[in-house]
C-alpha cells in the first residue's frame, strides 16, 4: 500500500489543506511540525492535525494543481 493510499486527500479537509497552505506562504513554522499550529488555529485535535499535515505533506503536488498554489 502506497501513502497515497494510506493518506489519500479527504474532502473534508480542504478548509484545513487551505490553512496549511498559508501557513507555509507565511512562513509561520517548518511545516513538518505544523500540527499543532493547525490545531491551534483550526481549534481541531492535535491527532487530527497530524493526520491533515501527512495527507497534505502526500498529496502536496496533487493538491497545488487542484488549488493553483504556487
Amino acid at each position: 500500500m502506497s501513502n497515497k493510499e494510506k493518506h489519500p486527500i479527504n474532502p473534508e479537509w480542504e478548509e484545513y489543506y487551505q490553512t496549511l497552505e498559508t501557513i507555509r506562504r507565511l512562513g509561520i513554522c517548518n511545516m513538518w511540525g505544523a500540527s499543532p499550529v493547525l490545531a491551534d488555529f483550526a481549534d481541531i485535535s492535535q491527532e487530527l492535525a497530524t493526520d491533515v499535515l501527512i495527507s497534505w505533506i502526500t498529496n502536496y503536488e496533487e493538491l497545488c494543481e487542484t488549488h493553483h498554489w504556487q
